[in-house]
């Protein structure tokens, strides 16, 4: 049997599998309510040639909202020019989620023009009480010409405040300039420092506005955490602050550092966090993944290990870590087990191209950093797949991990698979095909953000993420929006509006149903645009509807390991993202013996690289 045949056949076995587990679903006498998620065309980009410094459209997006349903977005987006021809710059759309639905308060609206070709990237929204912040990194920074950490504030209309303490000249006749906050922080050394995650802490301490915090990566070589204050002004101006900026990780290379962030509605109350990171004198990771946990108020670290580590020997690698809050005494670390990458054509092999990825998630005592519990293969896709804590199921729900992930190519689905873990010992769940939700139906995670860069085809991340914990005000409610739902997960995907004539990415907000009305059976539905979903309740089905996400004739190998899908293999068994069905059963009879089947197809197929880039 042929690799590409023994795919399909494994698939089609899937496929079987959840038939069967539709069946022994169907004995059930209730209605089985139809969990739809709920998507809006945000920024529809108008078609264009990528290439190097046009960007892609819409890339690097970023999302957070509030309790009272209030969304905000920033991007890097696509321009036709800039004041140094850059071709990219930043912009910025605001949500509201009501009783009624979900609608764009604040169309997209593009940002003042900043100088140099890395004006806007990595950029990361936090929503505060009174304010929205935009922190990304820019060149044009006043410092110099390297790009490192700045930020805008908006009012919570989108309106730019001006910031009473800016480090940049608040009298220049030009467009507001966005405040340096490695200045703020009085530790500037000329390097460049970019931004890779933000969490929202609240009131601070000491009643001085709202805190967050911040993963920074220093000249790609090392690791810090960053705690920023904003306090709005009786004025109406905004001050900024930055108490510390402090290193974590010495030796990082690509290493991206993200910060443990609750839910929304489920904060913490100790006053640590931990942060994650890539630890490397190489790249490929050469050392591995390391956790930090630290103290929030000081931002020094109380402990520090390495809990995935890389063995270049044997061509396996530990990379791409991503965090999520469980409890008070239990974090996870979802990471890549990769390949080194395949040196020629071009590449110089200190990225995956050609390797091959593992997704895995860990589960970590807080108080020790010791391991509790460990799974393989947990992503919906194996390549540049991202974690975030979440609370997911019925009634109240139960603490668990949202794996985001989406297409390599642009031609799939963007997918979250829901993982369970028990608050107190940490015990990861069952990595349930029948908890797959789509995202969004076209998704793009290293295709265009690739190519429309600085650097061309050495910058390939583009990952999915998102914000946990979204209450709907519709919930309960006969007339009201999803009434069954009660909460979402949300997320700003880059993506085609048509496979066959875009080419650019526009901008989907989704809403991905999270937890819901106690004592209703319920199973995933497909992505649907909010204009065709009415109010009241949702379409219900006798049977478990299987919803299709990932092989489809514009991505015919979501196994990630032939022409379709460059999402890279895994080092020992199947990769995410097969064809599969979701239904609210658990497979049991015949269903579970066509798992078992397909899961030994998988062990034994036969492993191919796959063109991969890893940043």
């Amino acid at each position: 049997m042929s690799i590409k045949s023994s795919r399909i056949a494994a698939c089609a076995i899937f496929a079987l599998a959840m038939g069967a587990a539709g069946l022994a679903a169907a004995d059930t006498s209730a209605p089985i309510v139809l969990l739809r998620t709920a998507t809006v065309m945000v920024k529809d980009s108008p078609n264009g040639k990528v290439g190097r410094q046009t960007g892609a459209g819409v890339m690097d997006t970023s999302v957070a909202a509030d309790d009272k349903g209030h969304i905000f977005m920033t991007w890097t987006d696509s321009v036709p020019n800039n004041d140094n021809a850059g071709g990219v710059q930043g912009a910025i759309a605001i949500a509201d989620l009501t009783g009624q639905g979900l609608n764009i308060t604040l169309p997209p609206t593009e940002l003042p023009a900043l100088k140099g070709e890395r004006t806007h990237m990595r950029p990361q929204a936090a929503i505060g009480q009174n304010f929205l912040l935009d922190i990304f990194a820019s060149e044009d920074n006043g410092n110099n010409d390297n790009p490192q950490a700045v930020a805008w504030v908006f009012d919570r209309n989108g309106t730019m405040l001006a910031i009473s303490n800016t480090t940049r000249n608040r009298n220049d006749a030009a467009a507001m300039k966005p405040t340096n906050l490695i200045t703020l922080a009085k530790n500037n050394d000329n390097q460049q420092y970019g931004p890779h995650s933000v969490c929202a802490l609240g009131p601070a301490a000491d009643g001085n506005g709202e805190e967050f915090l911040l993963g920074v990566q220093r000249n790609n070589t090392a690791a810090y955490v960053m705690k920023v204050n904003v306090a709005m002004n009786a004025d109406g101006t905004a001050k900024v602050t930055v108490p510390y900026l402090t290193k974590v990780v010495n030796n990082a290379r690509h290493c991206r550092p993200q910060v443990e962030c609750p839910p929304a509605g489920a904060a913490l109350t100790r006053r640590t966090r931990v942060i994650t990171s890539v630890e490397a004198n190489n790249q490929p990771a050469d050392i591995g993944v390391r956790a930090v946990l630290f103290d929030i108020d000081t931002g020094k670290a109380v402990n520090s290990k390495l809990i995935a580590a890389s063995d270049p020997k044997n061509n396996k690698y530990a990379v791409q870590p991503s965090i999520a809050a469980v409890s008070e005494n239990v974090v996870a670390i979802e990471w890549a087990q990769s390949a080194n990458a395949r040196k020629g054509a071009g590449r110089n092999g200190n990225g995956h191209t050609g390797g091959e990825n593992l997704s895995m998630l860990t589960t970590l005592n807080v108080s020790d950093l010791s391991q509790l519990d460990q799974k393989s293969r947990i992503a919906p896709y194996q390549r540049h797949a991202h974690a975030m804590g979440a609370t997911y199921g019925a009634g109240a729900g139960q603490p668990a991990v949202a794996s985001m992930g989406g297409s390599s190519t642009g031609s799939g689905k963007g997918m979250m698979q829901m993982i369970p873990i028990d608050p107190a010992s940490g015990k990861i769940g069952e990595v349930d095909p029948l908890k797959v939700y789509e995202v969004s139906k076209l998704s793009d995670v290293a295709n265009l953000p690739a190519r429309g860069k600085r650097n061309p085809n050495d910058q390939g991340a583009g990952f999915i993420n998102g914000f946990a914990g979204l209450k709907n005000p519709g919930f309960g409610t006969a007339n009201g929006f999803m009434p069954e739902v009660s909460s979402f997960t949300i997320s700003a995907v880059p993506g085609f509006k048509d496979i066959t004539t875009s080419t650019r990415e526009s901008l989907f907000l989704s809403l991905v149903p999270a937890t819901w009305k106690d004592q209703i059976a319920t199973t995933p539905g497909p992505t649907t645009f909010t204009s065709d979903i009415q109010n009241g309740p949702s379409p219900t089905v006798s049977q478990p509807t299987p919803v299709p996400v990932g092989e489809t004739p514009a991505n015919p190998d979501p196994f990630g390991n032939g022409s379709g899908d460059s999402s890279g293999g895994d080092l020992n068994a199947g990769a995410g993202g097969c064809s599969v069905v979701t239904t609210a059963a658990v497979p049991s009879g015949m269903g579970a013996l066509a798992v078992g089947m397909m899961a030994a197809l998988l062990v034994v197929r036969t492993r191919r690289g796959r063109k991969t880039e890893e940043n």
